[in-house]
């Protein structure tokens, strides 16, 4: 992992245009700081939506794994009594 730039926002306001080109070659971010502290971060949007992928993943994953944690401590119920209660809920019938 690549480490992030820090900058204070008057630096990047004086020089808007580089540091988009830089972000944008580099695709590393940029935090920007006002009176010190972080305050924003400036990433490509390729990057953007690379890390709203990364992070839909991570939750779907985190899903799964407290599906299996439950199935596994009894909890839950079989995955046809589900089937049928929606099934009934939306007056699908099932074979």
């Amino acid at each position: 992992m690549s480490s992030v730039q820090v900058h204070p926002l008057s630096e990047f306001q004086r020089d808007t245009e580089s540091y988009i080109r830089k972000v944008r070659e580099t695709g590393e971010a940029a935090i920007l700081t006002v009176d010190g502290e972080p305050e924003v971060v400036l990433q490509s949007a390729s990057a953007y939506r690379e890390s709203l992928a990364d992070r839909e993943l991570i939750e779907d994953l985190r899903g799964i794994s407290r599906g299996l944690d439950q199935a596994k401590s009894g909890q839950g119920r079989p995955m046809r009594d589900l089937l049928r209660e929606i099934a009934d809920r939306h007056g699908i019938r099932l074979a």
